[in-house]
């Protein structure tokens, strides 16, 4: 059968080069942008004059803020950082010279405020810094004496009170005024909130909320002392039944205490909502377009996430729903970024030195990448139709906690974007790598893994045929076997390994093994090859010569090893790439039809924080000098789809916490797109098939510090020529060979799989086929793609 496919491929290669299409891959989960170190606060406004709201970040380690401009898509360029001075904790926005510019405010976290006038285009500002207080903590900006000109107020932790700057008119501000408020002062927020037409303040204290009423002039009357039960950490203004009447919000423990007022600027009634463990901040905005202010609060929990309380119309908020953001999630504001007219929400995670754009999808539905239980730390996954029912499944392994359980578990694909829950089968102790094909020649895909352990093996899984899998077979495969992948080495028609084999030492030195099929599934003991420690191992034709090759990453670079003709090797050709190469990939970069390269290299330390690096192939199997691409923090896995439907294979790229697509432009050059983010602290894998039988290709990403998967689903449309399964241009016989290999021989699916259905049956099969026959060869029927 692998002879059959090759006779196939050759009769594809007799119909030209790929038609190019311009797409733009969208999917749904949220948007990572790298910024400075422990963002802490963070604001949206007008920073440039576009009429698009940007974004402004206050990082506390790094001592500076970074300043996101919106693209005019709701995408934001990278962040370009200003110092503002030692440990900036909060950061608020207004006009404050007047001259119809947004500029900025920052709180030192010891006891300045820092004013950043904006020089008119985002992108300089002039910097004054006033003394506020003890530690102040939160900055609000507002009309606090009446004159029209925003002035500013500060909770000052250590001194027990706020500060008032007021405005000299011309973005100057005058020695702070201060006023004891009964507690230690945690965040502030203001409001005219006994209906005076004055501005009046309200802080979180650790005694719960304390408000102090404006007296008319800017200055302010003793405080009155709300008590909620809980030490009160953030505070917002709301008003929750939309009468006019402004209420408070607080943040306390595990949930928000709602403070109704009752007309006068004093408080009645608190209702409280439980959101979860470890609230830090919440803003009030109409998410669902009801008209009636809904309530976000971000968590400082290691996984970080938004919660949403919907306003049910009366006054009261349903119960909290959970959104993905990432570890220790400060801060957030909410602004219509992609013009869609509904708030989207900006959010500052202090863990990972980066903030999260969450996109309204209507309704107050934010981006959700679903995640399903496999077992303990996934490490490895795998994508096949392992019960044939036309559904790609997805095989799991486990790497399991101490001592070290390691299963394989299999998602079964329900057709519905679910899951059903995972079958398991145990594993050799150590096991590293997943891979699927179909080793017994029976059409259906078995599964073999990787085992690190000293001495090496391979355990193959047979398929039943059902899905369920027979007990494991192990081989020898060499010294620490880490990765693995299979072809026809040897041209037999039948699916061989080959494992790249980390070593440790002289006595286990590393390289790769080849375990030759004997044509039933079984196979015949290892040959190993000294190559360095191997960690990753990808094969294709590299010479042109139609034999499978192999290319290994290792402590060195790359290793080339080009394929005998006989399933022997020739020496390797080494070559250069990044710092710690861990993922290798096979593809066509330049659509010259010869097999590329690309190498997630994770880097080492803070200095090194990895990149990727593609290698041309000169067309006979040696490669040019590779082109590092910096992208990302610490990549460690690499997969290979056309994710934006033009015809061209892209990059998938797994990064700490998020996946970054490059996008190829056909001429051996990359384009960097959007980080998607993804609950994940930076081990695991990634995988792309399509899942969902939409025709686009999905994500599926291994959570290394979880016990999950979590699925990335492409939401953008195709656009495709009927029948034209391999993305040549036109229908024609090429596509009868894909279609061929794609239902017998575990060949690529049509990108989109509705170009294949050309009978528009919801399925694609072998009645395809002869209707694309009748239509070529016999004035059948047009084309009718769904």
């Amino acid at each position: 059968m692998f002879k059959t496919a090759f006779l196939l491929t050759a009769i594809l290669s007799l119909f030209g080069p790929l038609k190019v299409y311009s797409f733009e891959p969208i999917f749904n989960a949220r948007i990572d942008y790298e910024v400075g170190s422990n963002p802490q606060a963070i604001c949206t406004a007008d920073l440039n004059g576009d009429g698009k709201a940007d974004l402004a970040v206050a990082n506390l380690e790094s001592h500076n803020i970074s300043i996101l401009i919106n693209q005019g898509d709701g995408t934001f360029t990278s962040a370009i950082n200003y110092a503002a001075g030692l440990y900036p904790a909060s950061i608020c926005t207004a006009d404050f010279d007047g001259n119809g510019t947004a500029d900025l405010a920052v709180t030192h976290a010891m006891d300045s405020v820092v004013i950043l006038i904006n020089n008119g285009g985002g992108s300089s500002f002039m910097k004054t810094t006033y003394y506020a207080g003890g530690v102040p903590y939160s900055i609000y900006a507002a009309d606090i004496d009446g004159d029209g000109d925003t002035d500013l107020a500060t909770a000052n932790y250590v001194s027990n009170s706020v500060s008032i700057l007021i405005n000299n008119g011309d973005g100057t501000f005058s020695s702070p005024i201060s006023y004891v408020v009964g507690g230690d002062a945690w965040s502030i927020c203001a409001a005219d909130l006994d209906a005076d037409g004055t501005t009046d303040l309200a802080l979180a204290i650790d005694k719960g909320v304390s408000v102090l009423r404006n007296n008319g002039d800017g200055t302010f009357s003793a405080p009155n002392i709300y008590e909620v039960g809980f030490t009160s950490i953030f505070i917002c203004a709301v008003d929750v039944n939309a009468t006019g009447i402004i209420d408070l919000a607080v943040v306390n423990h595990n949930g928000v205490t709602v403070l109704k007022n009752k007309g006068d600027g004093t408080f009645g009634a608190l209702d409280y909502y439980e959101t979860g463990s470890d609230p830090w901040s919440v803003i009030a905005a109409d998410l669902d377009g009801d008209g009636f202010s809904d309530l976000a609060i971000s968590h400082i929990r290691f996984w970080g996430r938004i919660s949403i309380l919907k306003n049910n119309g009366d006054g009261t908020f349903a119960a909290a729903v959970s959104f993905d953001a990432k570890e220790k999630s400060y801060s957030v504001c909410a602004a219509d970024f992609n013009g869609d007219n509904r708030p989207d929400l900006a959010v500052a995670n202090g863990l990972w030195n980066s903030i999260s754009i969450l996109r309204n999808g209507g309704n107050a539905v934010f981006p959700v990448a679903p995640y399903f239980w496999v077992g303990d730390l996934p490490s490895s996954a795998y994508p096949a139709d392992f019960d044939g029912d036309g559904k790609i499944d997805l095989a799991v392994l486990n790497a399991g906690e101490y001592p070290y359980t390691e299963r394989v578990s299999i998602l079964k694909n329900n057709g519905n974007t679910t899951f059903s829950s995972a079958d398991s089968y145990s594993m050799e102790h150590f096991a590293k790598s997943v891979y699927a094909a179909d080793f017994d020649g029976d059409g259906k895909a078995d599964l073999v893994a990787a085992n690190d352990d000293d001495p090496g093996t391979v355990s193959l899984f047979k398929n039943n045929g059902d899905g369920t899998f027979a007990a494991a077979v192990n081989y020898g495969a060499g010294a620490l076997p880490y990765n693995i992948c299979a072809a026809d080495f040897d041209g037999d028609g039948s699916a061989d390994l080959a494992v790249a084999n980390r070593g440790n030492d002289a006595n286990y030195p590393g390289g790769f093994s080849i375990l030759k099929n004997n044509g039933d599934g079984t196979f015949a003991p290892a040959v190993s090859y000294g190559a360095g420690g191997g960690t990753s191992i990808c094969s294709a034709d590299f010479d042109g010569n139609g034999k499978a090759d192999l290319a290994l990453s290792n402590a060195g670079g790359v290793s080339i090893l080009i394929n005998n003709g006989d399933g022997t090797f020739a020496a390797a050709v080494n070559c250069n790439t990044g710092i710690s190469p861990s993922s290798i990939v096979a593809v066509d970069c330049d659509s010259d039809g010869d097999a590329d390269l690309a190498v997630a290299n994770r880097g080492s330390g803070s200095d090194y924080p990895g990149n990727i690096s593609i290698l041309i192939n000169n067309g006979d199997g040696t490669f040019a000098a590779a082109v590092n691409y910096a992208e990302g923090v610490r990549p460690s896995a690499l997969m290979v789809a056309d994710f934006s439907g033009d015809g061209i294979a892209d990059l998938a790229v797994k990064n700490n916490c998020d996946v970054l697509i490059l996008i190829c432009l056909g001429d051996g050059t990359f384009v960097s797109t959007l980080n998607y983010g993804v609950r994940d602290d930076g081990f695991g894998s990634i995988s792309a098939a399509d899942f969902n039988n939409d025709g686009k290709p999905d994500l599926a990403v291994t959570t290394g510090g979880r016990s999950d998967v979590q699925f990335l689903f492409n939401i953008a449309a195709f656009v495709f020529v009927c029948g034209d399964a391999d993305r040549s241009g036109t229908a024609g016989i090429s596509d009868i060979t894909y279609v061929i290999d794609f239902l017998y021989r575990f060949g690529s699916a049509p990108i989109p799989v509705q170009a294949a259905d050309i009978n528009n049956s919801g399925t694609v099969n072998i009645l395809d086929i002869s209707y694309m026959i009748n239509y070529l060869y016999k004035n059948g029927t047009a084309l009718n793609c769904p």
